[in-house]
């Protein structure tokens, strides 16, 4: 059997205050303790010429992402 972890929507905003530390430590905690196959890292921007920041009105550079 083969092991993959995916973290899925991990924003910056998320990442900010008390929660973030856990979110943190929960994550470093599954990276250590198992030993995956695959870590898998998928970046989204939104620049402002895509469908997203014209629905939403949301946009993030390809920097901050």
């Amino acid at each position: 059997m083969k092991k993959a972890l995916f973290v899925i929507d991990v924003q910056p905003k998320t990442l900010i205050g008390k929660l973030s530390k856990e979110i943190v430590k929960k994550i470093s905690t599954y990276i250590s303790t198992v030993p995956y196959d695959a870590y898998v890292v998928a970046e989204y921007y939104a620049p402002e010429s895509s469908l997203m920041f014209k629905e939403t009105d949301w946009s993030i550079s390809r920097e901050e992402a």
